[in-house]
């Protein structure tokens, strides 16, 4: 048994960040894992629910809704923080003896180092990347992908708009945010506010800080 954690989400103007773990023996894994980035939405869909429904593998997640980036800045904590709480409650969540995570941060080794000092029942590898060369971590951010593409539809539907990705550079993103800010000067509730995206639109009531300098 082993654990992969990713997440997906994390640069995004609107939305969650969504950290997701997958715990299994790799040889109950469904064929054709790989990185989330690089399959159709469909085939997410798809290897969710083969995952999900696999009794061999424990599948968990956690949602980081923008409310809670913005409080974090507004309060001076960082991102990485927040996405390190989650990796850490996962960990514990699934009871993990051992780990392979997509690192946090530019430095593995550092971010490694945290995790083993604060879930010392489990032996963590932080790795650049890998979601690419491990299936576990590739699992994983398969399901933070698949979760925040349903997050997204959910706001879509209960907003009425268009919102596209939620990347700055998705043009229906943008397109939505020029529309909002139309009728208001302060972005929606599901918008992060440090995000330079909001002040280039105009909109007020935000700054920006070291909080974003490592979002992509």
């Amino acid at each position: 048994m082993h654990a992969g954690i990713d997440e997906a989400g994390r640069g995004p103007v609107l939305g969650p960040l969504i950290v997701a773990c997958v715990h299994a023996h790799p040889k109950h894994l469904p064929e054709g894992i790989q990185d989330s980035k690089t399959l159709t939405r469909q085939r997410r869909a798809a290897l969710h629910d083969a995952l999900t429904k696999d009794p061999n593998i424990t599948v968990a997640s956690r949602a980081i809704p923008a409310s809670r980036i913005n409080q974090a800045h507004r309060q001076g904590e960082t991102l990485d923080r927040l996405e390190e709480d989650a990796f850490v409650h996962l960990l514990e969540s699934v009871e993990a003896k051992k780990a392979t995570v997509d690192t946090v941060g530019s430095n593995p080794s550092a971010f490694q180092q945290r995790l083993s000092q604060r879930v010392p029942a489990c032996t963590v590898t932080a790795m650049k990347k890998a979601d690419e060369t491990n299936p576990l971590v590739g699992a994983a951010s398969i399901v933070a992908k698949h979760e925040r593409d349903q997050r997204m539809q959910t706001l879509e539907e209960d907003s009425g708009h268009v919102l596209g990705s939620g990347y700055p550079s998705d043009p229906k993103t943008r397109s939505f945010l020029r529309t909002w800010r139309e009728t208001s000067p302060h972005p929606p509730s599901f918008a992060r506010e440090a995000w330079s995206t909001l002040a280039d639109l105009g909109f007020k009531n935000h700054t920006l800080n070291e909080f974003t300098r490592n979002t992509r």
